[in-house]
């Protein structure tokens, strides 16, 4: 049954999408706990149910493995299409409620969105290790990371509305240039 709730939402919904480097589309299903592969060729639809809670906003990487964050378990989970192989991560900081990630392939670094703590996460993907951005204002809500392919500086929003809920009380575009 894919009838439509009070407000008009069916679930479970997409809720992130990314195509790989052969062509595979990949998506994230929120309120269903899995991903989506679905085949370039044939169309064909294949399930696969994510160990975690709360996938969102799914991208892959050069290689073409997927990187998901974990909302309500506050993770970033890396899936192995080849393995099938699911593997998690720690987030550096406490409390937090990832909602969106990007990769940068070309520096291998997995960028991620950190809502409770007013920060971005950058993880090394070859060393797995962390660097924490400190945000420079508080309640800081960002929906979405997008990547400069030339320099590798990435770019964030605050999404709260209205705006006054966030300090300084103004829609803010900032640009991390990690060195």
């Amino acid at each position: 049954d894919r009838s439509a709730d009070m407000d008009g939402v069916t679930m479970p919904m997409p809720y992130g999408i990314d195509v790989a480097p052969d062509g595979t589309v990949w998506v994230a299903r929120l309120y269903a706990n899995d991903l989506a592969r679905i085949d370039p060729a044939t169309g064909k639809v294949t399930m696969i149910d994510f160990p975690y809670q709360g996938p969102r906003r799914l991208r892959i990487d050069a290689e073409g493995k997927l990187w998901i964050v974990a909302f309500q378990d506050s993770l970033l989970v890396s899936y192995d299409p080849q393995t099938g192989d699911f593997e998690h991560y720690e987030l550096p900081v406490i409390n937090e409620v990832p909602y969106a990630l990007n990769v940068d392939k070309a520096r291998r670094v997995v960028w991620v969105n950190g809502n409770q703590s007013d920060t971005v996460l950058a993880f090394d993907i070859d060393t797995s290790n962390w660097k924490v951005f400190p945000m420079p204002r508080q309640r800081f809500f960002g929906r979405d990371i997008e990547i400069d392919e030339s320099d590798g500086a990435i770019y964030t929003t605050n999404s709260h509305f209205p705006t006054w809920q966030s300090e300084g009380g103004v829609p803010t575009l900032l640009r991390i240039r990690p060195l």
